[in-house]
């Protein structure tokens, strides 16, 4: 329970920020999920050493797939398989990849 109550208001101040980019907001969240999954293995020092290793996976994946949402990028698939911005297939491109 605790971890959650840290989690949540750790989430609430990283999107108070406006200057924070997803990818930022992915990593930290992806770091704070894989902790908390590492900390249910091992013992003693092994639990340190698994909550470290959770929250470093977890904030790679979290920042990649945070990536791999963003608009931009998503944009970019959308021009790269010939749809031209500003057109009705460009906005159906969009929304079928987001």
């Amino acid at each position: 329970m605790k971890n959650l109550i840290i989690t949540s208001l750790l989430f609430l101040g990283l999107t108070s920020c406006s200057s924070i980019d997803n990818k930022t907001i992915g990593n930290t969240l992806g770091a704070a999920a894989g902790g908390v999954i590492g900390a249910q293995f091992g013992a003693g020092t092994g639990k340190l050493f698994m909550t470290a290793i959770g929250a470093g996976v977890g904030a790679l994946v979290g920042g990649e797939i945070a990536d791999e949402l963003s608009v931009d990028k998503v944009k970019k698939k959308c021009e790269e398989l010939g749809f031209e911005e500003k057109t009705p297939e460009f906005k159906n491109c969009l929304n079928k990849l987001k």
